[in-house]
């Protein structure tokens, strides 16, 4: 047997073994097809040795343990840190409903803060702290540990797709 007909034969229980340690995170699913995309990358020997010694699931579940749990893997910078950093946000914490904060310093309109309201988390997050809450990108890179431009070219994606629907409404009170 090779390793895909495994992997076929075997994948419920694999992707349970992972989800258990993951503890039924959101981007298990991607954790586990980065983790068998990298066994594959691994060779056909390598692979067919796992198979021969009947350690696949053993090899599939400790590096979803390393990749999950470790500040350094890769598996933590595309997932895992943004989710970390933004638990403030979570929509779970607020029984399924965001609460926009009180505005401060922000002659917004009610439009544009309902918008935002409605928006991904992530993007949410960005627009909240930024043009309800005021904070500079500097803060935000700082507090969430994400690169500054990274910040900048999603803030500016996020006023672009704001203005195209509000116009003047919201170009006239979010300029820094």
């Amino acid at each position: 047997m090779n390793i895909q007909s495994y992997i076929n034969i075997h994948f419920r229980v694999i992707k349970n073994k992972v989800r258990a340690v993951t503890k039924g995170n959101q981007n298990t699913d991607d954790l586990l097809q980065d983790l068998i995309i990298n066994l594959l990358e691994k060779g056909d020997e390598y692979c067919q040795r796992l198979v021969d010694d009947g350690k696949v699931d053993h090899y599939i579940v400790r590096m979803a343990y390393i990749q999950f749990n470790s500040a350094s893997s890769p598996y933590y910078y595309k997932y895992r840190k943004t989710q970390l950093k933004s638990t403030e946000f979570n929509t779970d914490k607020h029984g399924g409903e965001y609460e926009i904060p009180e505005k401060r310093n922000s002659n917004l309109g009610e439009k544009i803060v309902k918008e935002i309201s409605d928006m991904h988390w992530y993007d949410r997050t960005l627009a909240t702290d930024h043009f309800i809450n005021g904070k500079s990108m500097r803060q935000m890179s700082r507090e969430y540990g994400i690169n500054r431009s990274y910040i900048s070219k999603d803030l500016k994606r996020i006023k672009e797709a704001l203005t195209k629907k509000y116009n003047d409404e919201f170009s006239n009170d979010s300029d820094e």
